[in-house]
Formats: structure tokens, sequence, C-alpha cells
């Protein structure tokens, strides 16, 4: 659900909003991209940021998809349980 009175196509709402900007979105995917070949964090530190962010927005963390990333790297789903204490 959105408060904008129109979308793009995209797989999820995110995409979907952002895309009403192709060019900027296609600029923000270019960045976020940089964080996996460029990282400034392990994979797992990354995957328990963007958990938290989505837990800070109200959405849920425990059936949100993980990183291939964090997954290689050893992620454990036992630490989603910990976020509660952030």
């Amino acid at each position: 659900m959105t408060w904008l009175p129109e979308t793009a196509e995209g797989e999820n709402a995110f995409a979907r909003a952002f895309g009403l900007r192709a060019n900027l979105f296609e600029a923000w995917q270019v960045f976020a991209s940089l964080i996996w070949t460029r990282p400034v964090a392990p994979a797992v530190i990354l995957q328990l940021a963007q958990l938290r962010v989505r837990q800070l927005h109200g959405l849920g963390v425990a059936g949100a998809p993980r990183m291939s990333e964090a997954l290689a790297a050893g992620w454990d789903d036992a630490r989603v349980a910990e976020l509660d204490a952030w």
C-alpha cells in the first residue's frame, strides 16, 4: 500500500514507488550494488543492519529474504531473535 496515486512496475513496493523516477532508481541500484562489490562491512553485519531497518519501519524480519552473501558468510537465523533486544 502506498500514498502515491500511481506506481511503476516492480517486484516490491519500494521498486514500484522508486520506479516512478527510473533514472534515480537506476542510480540507486548501482550504488546499492557497490555495497556488495566493495564491502564496507562484513556481509553478516550488512544483513543485520538491513533487518534492523525493516524492524524500525514496522516490517517483519522473520520472513524477510536473506542476502546470498550473508548466507555464504555463515549467516545464522538465530541472530534474528536477538534483534528484539536492540
